[in-house]
């Protein structure tokens, strides 16, 4: 089974701020990937992207048309994963508890869903550098694990 059929990546010195040796690598060598803005639809080929590129430190997918749930295939990307953008798309679900093991995260913004449910406690405690999370204009609730609020 190769999820990644019919899924073309192309780079330019753009994507890989001119480093020549991430273009001839190839999707192994992909560490950005910003295809923000491009009237995307359909489901987001995470695990493609994983499997092709286990080095991803960035993916910015935001303002596309994008369905379906909130990826856990990125959580695989544990010791890369730094941005993630996934934002003004049309992701419904509830929000992986398995990115609590995106230690290394910085940013992560999936505003502008359909996105519910309660924000993962995990997410607060395990995602140590992680300094922005935009979870506006969704149907998420947070509960303190202190008070219960």
């Amino acid at each position: 089974d190769n999820s990644c059929d019919g899924v073309f990546l192309f780079f330019t010195d753009a994507i890989n701020d001119g480093d020549p040796d991430v273009t001839y690598k190839g999707a192994e060598g992909l560490y950005h990937l910003d295809l923000g803005y491009n009237a995307l639809d359909g489901e987001v080929p995470a695990r493609c992207l994983v499997q092709c590129s286990p080095g991803l430190a960035v993916v910015k997918l935001g303002s596309n048309r994008l369905t379906g749930t909130v990826p856990v295939a990125f959580a695989s990307l544990r010791e890369s994963m730094r941005h993630l953008d996934l934002s003004s798309n049309e992701l419904h679900g509830q929000l992986p508890v398995e990115f609590s093991e995106l230690d290394r995260i910085q940013t992560l913004d999936l505003s502008l869903n359909r996105i519910g449910g309660q924000v993962p406690g995990t997410w607060m405690t395990d995602m140590e550098a992680l300094y922005t999370l935009d979870l506006a204009h969704n149907r998420c609730v947070y509960l303190n694990s202190r008070t219960g609020n």
